[in-house]
């Protein structure tokens, strides 16, 4: 899932003698839908990649990451780090607008479920794991870890990211590490714009739509994430 604090991670997984090689997948499956074809996925090139890492990665042994969001910062973080596809389609320039006008338009055009559905999407549907139902073990610093079959997934929040990180190296077998802020939205160019949408308030109609879906009361209400003794 794109927007949840995975590209530092990845870049340090990177830099450090792994036994097996690291990727970064946002998506297996593209579904022929507004949310995948707008972006970088709209690109052949990138489509066949995907595919591609898909029919190879399957058949062998993976160990998954994968990091989860507060559903709206998420979805107003990817908004801006894909505006120029909504520059395109509306035919705008968004340095023109107010950040009640780009309000308008995230609420009114982004695919906003895409967080929702990403565990069914891409993980239930391609490797057989049902997140929000099936079995898991709660890890030291509270991350869930999942197994089915060739597969391990190990699952935390991005707002649990300082503590989870040393489950992280648990998981993968290495030397515990602290992990460096990186891709953060204040540093990109369009930083001002983003800095002024998010001081604006979202209308609870928009809350209470996420905070009803499977995503949100699993990751974000109970105590699943509560670190073990």
């Amino acid at each position: 899932m794109g927007k949840v604090g995975s590209t530092s991670l990845y870049h340090y997984l990177q830099s450090i003698d792994l036994p097996s090689p690291v990727f970064r997948i946002h998506r297996f499956r593209l579904d022929n839908n507004d949310y995948v074809r707008r972006g970088y996925i709209r690109n052949s090139k990138y489509r066949y990649w995907a595919w591609l890492q898909y029919k190879v990665l399957k058949n062998c042994r993976l160990k998954l990451i994968c990091m989860t969001r507060n559903p709206a910062e998420r979805n107003l973080s990817d908004f801006f780090q894909t505006i120029s596809t909504f520059e395109k389609r509306r035919g705008f320039k968004f340095s023109q607008l107010s950040a009640e006008e780009l309000q308008k338009i995230f609420l009114e055009e982004y695919p906003h479920q895409s967080a929702a559905v990403w565990f069914d999407q891409q993980v239930k549907d391609v490797f057989g794991i049902d997140v929000f139902n099936d079995h898991f073990d709660t890890q030291r610093n509270g991350s869930l870890l999942y197994q089915h079959e060739n597969v391990e997934m190990l699952v935390f929040r991005l707002e649990d990211r300082d503590r989870c990180i040393h489950d992280v190296a648990e998981f993968l077998d290495i030397s515990d590490f602290v992990l460096p802020e990186g891709n953060k939205g204040s540093g990109k160019w369009y930083a001002s714009a983003y800095r002024e949408v998010k001081k604006l308030p979202l209308p609870q109609s928009y809350i209470k739509e996420l905070e009803a879906t499977n995503y949100y009361q699993f990751f974000y209400t109970g105590n699943r994430f509560k670190t073990q003794a």
